[in-house]
C-alpha cells in the first residue's frame, strides 16, 4: 500500500469502499482480463524509463555513491533513452483510453493496490463477471514477471 495513489483512503475506509473503488476503476480505464496486461506493460516500461534516468533524492553516503557509479553509465543511458521513451509512448498509445500517461499510471496502481485488498468473499460479492474476471487478472498480472518484462523488452529492441 502507498499513498501517493491514494489507496490508502479506500482502504482505511474498509472492504466495500475498496471493491467500489476498484469497479470504478476498471469501468473508467476499461479495463478487462484480456487487457490487464497492457496496463501492466505502461508500468513495466515507466520502471525501465526511469531506470536509465537521474531522479533526485535525500543525500545519504551510499547515495551518493550509486549516484557516481550510474553517473559512470550517464553515455550509454543518455543513448539509450530516447527509445525508451518511444517504447512508453507506443505501449500507453496501445490503451483503449485516451487519458493522459500519469492519470491512466495513478488509477491503474491504485487498482493494483486495492486489488489485494479484496479476498474471495468481497470478489464473490460483485455482480459484475467482467470486473470480478478483471480483479482476478490485476490480482496475477504479476506471475511471470520477469518473462513478461523480457517480452516487452524485445518487442522494442530494447537492452
Amino acid at each position: 500500500m502507498c499513498d501517493l495513489c491514494g489507496c490508502k483512503t479506500y482502504i482505511d475506509s474498509g472492504k466495500q469502499a475498496v471493491v467500489n473503488r476498484a469497479q470504478e476503476i476498471i469501468r473508467h480505464l476499461d479495463l478487462t482480463a484480456e487487457n490487464t496486461e497492457l496496463y501492466e506493460d505502461c508500468e513495466r516500461i515507466l520502471h525501465e524509463v526511469f531506470s536509465y534516468s537521474f531522479p533526485s533524492s535525500e543525500e545519504s553516503e551510499m547515495l551518493t555513491t550509486a549516484k557516481w557509479a550510474h553517473s559512470l553509465h550517464e553515455p550509454i543511458y543518455k543513448q539509450r533513452c530516447p527509445k525508451y521513451v518511444e517504447a512508453a509512448k507506443d505501449v500507453f498509445a496501445r490503451l483503449p483510453v485516451n487519458d493522459d500517461a500519469r492519470s491512466i499510471v495513478t488509477a491503474y496502481h491504485q487498482l493494483e493496490q486495492l486489488a489485494k485488498e479484496i479476498g474471495d468473499k468481497e470478489l464473490a460479492s460483485i455482480q459484475d463477471a467482467r470486473v470480478r474476471e478483471t480483479l482476478k487478472a490485476v490480482q496475477e498480472v504479476h506471475d511471470n514477471n520477469l518473462a513478461k518484462k523480457t517480452r516487452l523488452k524485445e518487442r522494442y529492441g530494447l537492452e
